[in-house]
């Protein structure tokens, strides 16, 4: 076998309930990797979302605005960049897009500790920060996702554990780093000492994971037949696969939609919600915060390790209505238990969306545009929150919490009904 060439996929046990021990062992010691460099950064990730609005308000002394303006920074490359992004994962090999992005990333963030310690630490560069990060950062997604298929092969029971794998050190990774955050800052000063230095423990986890991927197995990207094309060319070829398979089209046009309803949602109005509808402050709301987490955990491990039944487009359906469902009860909650109750089961439907949806679009493209057509559905997800975390804003200043908890769940429960129009979706292939 040549060092280039994919493995041929081993064996899953089909045993509905599998044990621990049993689902670990059909898993390859590079998927193992994969999902610990995930983990790691991710618990980074976690470190960094807690951090940053944190660092502002310590540097403008709680000024709302330039927090807005830092948080919108996080957002804009994915929205300018995410399309190229998509043709350089296509492009080059994908495990070094993965090193590439995990480097910079930690070079990156080093910035902040080294312009505090300097005195040379400013909302501006603090924003500046945030774009190189999240800018180097769009690669990272999209490269994972089409190298997995590399890595363990196209079988569909194989490759939809592999995705729910990916989901658990995500989940676990933000389960844990919120909680952790405080303690971590704490131990490191407290104070604008303590928080500039949760950057610093971020760029180590971006080094660490840069460490553990080096041991992954090196796949080429897939053979471009007859001449290739020039970059806009390659970007309106990955936006023609959407064309050539109306299920992509669909599943990318429906993500958008939900996620204009339900984004603003999660990171606007649940905030406001916990401030003025229930009166508590921000150890409350990282309570809810990580039960959503757990939530999302669980419906993660379950479908990691049990026999698949449903077909993923049927699956992929269900967690869009429920999705928004499960935001109705919040509009007659007034504890923080139950909305921390709620709010678990709202993460329980969350994979149901992510993992299915996953599957489906590395089964249904081409190989050599898988990383293009996965920029596209960041940019859905990611570059699609900044737009409905501002509208959300706007109406959070007329309605109240649960009008907007009505709304969401409304608009976000009418996007399975539409995926119930597109019938392929819900045929095993």
């Amino acid at each position: 076998m040549l060092p280039d060439e994919p493995r041929p996929a081993r064996p899953v046990p089909q045993v509905p309930g599998a044990s621990w021990w049993r689902a670990m062992r059909s898993l390859d010691r590079s998927l193992a990797l994969l999902w610990l460099g995930q983990l790691v950064s991710t618990f980074g990730d976690a470190l960094f979302l807690v951090g940053l609005p944190f660092l502002v308000l310590e540097l403008t002394n709680g000024s709302a605005r330039a927090t807005g303006f830092v948080q919108m920074s996080t957002y804009l490359p994915v929205i300018l960049f995410g399309l190229a992004a998509g043709v350089v994962v296509d492009r080059v090999a994908r495990r070094r897009v993965m090193l590439w992005s995990d480097a910079l990333r930690g070079l990156v963030l080093l910035a902040i500790p080294i312009l505090w310690m300097r005195g040379g630490l400013t909302v501006v560069a603090v924003g500046l920060v945030a774009f190189c990060l999240t800018g180097v950062g769009s690669l990272f997604n999209p490269a994972r996702d089409a190298y997995l298929p590399q890595l363990v092969g196209s079988d569909p029971v194989r490759l939809g554990r592999a995705n729910a794998l990916m989901q658990t050190s995500q989940h676990l990774g933000f389960l844990v780093g919120p909680l952790l955050a405080g303690a971590v800052a704490l131990a490191l000063g407290g104070g604008l000492r303590g928080t500039v230095h949760l950057f610093t423990v971020d760029a180590v986890t971006f080094f660490v994971s840069f460490a553990v991927l080096l041991a992954l197995p090196n796949r080429p990207v897939p053979e471009v037949v007859g001449e290739r094309e020039t970059p806009w060319a390659a970007v309106r070829s990955g936006l023609g696969e959407l064309r050539r398979d109306r299920r992509l089209g669909a599943i990318v046009g429906l993500t958008t939609l939900n996620n204009l309803f339900i984004m603003g949602t999660a990171t606007v109005v649940v905030p406001i919600y916990v401030r003025e509808t229930l009166g508590q402050g921000a150890a409350a709301y990282g309570l809810i915060e990580g039960c959503m987490a757990g939530g999302m955990l669980v419906t993660s491990a379950a479908l990691l390790f049990s026999r698949p039944r449903i077909a993923p487009g049927t699956l992929w359906t269900v967690g869009l209505a429920l999705d928004g469902l499960t935001y109705l009860p919040f509009a007659w909650t007034h504890s923080v238990a139950a909305a921390a109750f709620w709010m678990a089961l709202h993460g329980l439907c969350i994979p149901l969306i992510i993992i299915p949806r996953t599957g489906m679009v590395q089964r249904w493209t081409r190989p050599e545009a898988l990383g293009r057509v996965f920029a596209v559905q960041d940019m859905t997800v990611r570059g699609v929150t900044a737009l409905s975390a501002g509208a959300a804003g706007l109406l959070a200043a007329r309605f109240a919490p649960e009008t907007l908890f009505i709304g969401a769940a409304i608009g976000a429960a009418l996007c399975g009904g539409l995926a119930l129009f597109v019938p392929t979706l819900r045929e095993h292939d």
